[in-house]
């Protein structure tokens, strides 16, 4: 049995959704606790190909998924207004 006092609920800290054409790709980075963030960046439409690095401090993620943002950008995606609704169906 595991003690629900040693699990930390994901917090979401920064969250990026990049548009190329049909094509979507979610970027974000997330904390499980202190010395515990994760740089996610998911293919929306292939959510098996996503890719997790793991930090243990906040700045070292936020750097990181800052150079994902511009690698992704200068690659011809495009960030989507945080007000425009995500539909995964419709991204393929």
């Amino acid at each position: 049995m595991t003690d629900s006092s040693s699990i930390s609920a994901v917090k979401t800290l920064l969250h990026a959704v990049l548009r190329r054409g049909h094509e979507l790709i979610s970027c974000e980075v997330t904390t499980r606790g202190r010395r515990h963030y994760e740089v996610h960046v998911v293919p929306v439409s292939d959510m098996s190909t996503a890719v997790v690095e793991s930090f243990d401090k906040v700045a070292k993620a936020v750097r990181r998924h800052a150079e994902l943002s511009w690698l992704l950008r200068e690659s011809g995606w495009e960030p989507m207004p945080a007000d425009e609704p995500v539909h995964p169906a419709t991204a393929a």
